[in-house]
């Protein structure tokens, strides 16, 4: 705000875009964690696992 203040801008125009984007980040936070599990689900089903280690998966380095 004081930016804004500093520049001749209008005050409560800065701050309702402040109150905008702090509202957008909260409700994005709440709806996470409202559906996070459903979202892990939906995420897994997409085929996301780690990468295989050493010789999991049946591979084999070096050998032909």
């Amino acid at each position: 705000l004081r930016a804004t203040d500093r520049a001749g801008g209008s005050l409560a125009a800065a701050a309702f875009r402040a109150v905008i984007a702090v509202a957008l980040v909260c409700g994005f936070v709440a709806a996470w964690v409202h559906r996070r599990d459903d979202i892990r689900a939906w995420f897994d089903s997409l085929g996301a696992r780690p990468a295989p280690t050493h010789d999991e998966g049946g591979v084999s380095r070096g050998h032909r």
